[in-house]
């Protein structure tokens, strides 16, 4: 007996030509493995504990996001319209010093339920620290994740600031 089959969506299967697209095709999964991806007229629902209506929908692979920064989703949109390499620099290295370890967590938190509300199954963290993240967002969220630490011998950023005529700089450096 299949533990569920979702019934007349679109499936992409990723075979054959093209995303493999079926229409009014059936997934059927029995535990945790897909036996049927095919079209419906070749699935017999009587074989399904649970049935769910898929038309009108799209039924597809999980989303892979293969690189990913999820301490750092709260700096979004605090530095705009800078070349990359200054962006990284004089922008979102400052600012993200100032951002500590549980706001880094909060930012992980959001991040990976917004990327789990939109299809995204399994992410590739990278970042310092990241035994910390997966401890306390991935496992307790149950999403899969392939974590490496940054490698990087020292991260320091150079600190300008200007406030009127008087202008400061400094290093900063994060262990």
């Amino acid at each position: 007996m299949v533990s569920f089959a979702t019934i007349d969506p679109w499936l992409l299967t990723m075979q054959g030509p093209g995303l493999g697209i079926v229409e009014n095709g059936t997934l059927a999964v029995e535990n945790d493995t897909t036996v049927y991806a095919c079209p419906s007229d070749g699935f017999y629902a009587s074989n399904a504990s649970t049935i769910i209506d898929g038309s009108r929908h799209v039924t597809m692979p999980g989303l892979v996001n293969a690189h990913f920064h999820s301490s750092t989703t709260l700096l979004r949109g605090g530095v705009q319209d800078m070349p990359e390499i200054e962006w990284m620099n004089r922008g979102v290295g400052p600012l993200g010093a100032h951002v500590n370890q549980d706001g880094s967590l909060v930012g992980s938190k959001l991040s990976v339920v917004e990327g789990s509300r939109f299809g995204t199954t399994t992410f590739a963290e990278y970042g310092a620290n990241v035994a910390r993240l997966v401890e306390n967002v991935y496992l307790p969220f149950g999403v899969r994740v392939v974590a490496t630490e940054t490698i990087c011998e020292e991260q320091a950023f150079r600190v300008i600031s200007q406030q009127g005529n008087r202008r400061e700089e400094r290093n900063l450096r994060r262990s």
